[in-house]
């Protein structure tokens, strides 16, 4: 995600956020950047889709890849899957993403230890997700 920056309003620069597409070109020791394209946040996202998840020792090898959302609000990026009700957040996407794979450890072991019968039935459809998704873990 880039900040683009508006012409000054009264001496001051008013800042927006949005999504763009640039291109990085080297030129022997200097790399320039270029906007090719400025997208709209409202209607674009960026995705973050991990096949893998590794923490806590543990490595959990997926199936397919988790699509979830990778947004940045102020100063923190927040990475979500809205369909397993999962969110990690971090100042950096590396901080948000151990945060996001220590909530998914945390939900997939806490929902296998419990009985169907313990579980309401969103959670009963999340947990056969999760199993659906994790095709092992190391």
């Amino acid at each position: 995600m880039t900040s683009v920056k508006s012409k000054p309003t009264k001496g001051k620069l008013q800042g927006i956020s949005a999504i763009a597409r640039i291109s990085i070109v080297k030129d022997g020791n200097s790399t320039k950047s270029q906007i090719q394209e400025i997208i709209s946040k409202q209607s674009h996202s960026i995705s973050y889709s991990p096949i893998q998840l590794s923490v806590n020792g543990r490595q959990y090898v997926l199936k397919y890849p988790l699509r979830c959302l990778l947004e940045k609000e102020e100063d923190f990026y927040i990475i979500k899957n809205e369909f397993l009700d999962l969110i990690g957040t971090g100042v950096s996407t590396e901080s948000a993403e151990a945060n996001f794979n220590e909530e998914f450890d945390f939900l997939y072991h806490r929902l296998n230890t419990l009985k169907k019968a313990q579980l309401s039935s969103r959670l009963a459809e999340i947990k056969q997700m999760m199993n659906y998704y994790v095709a092992s873990v190391i």
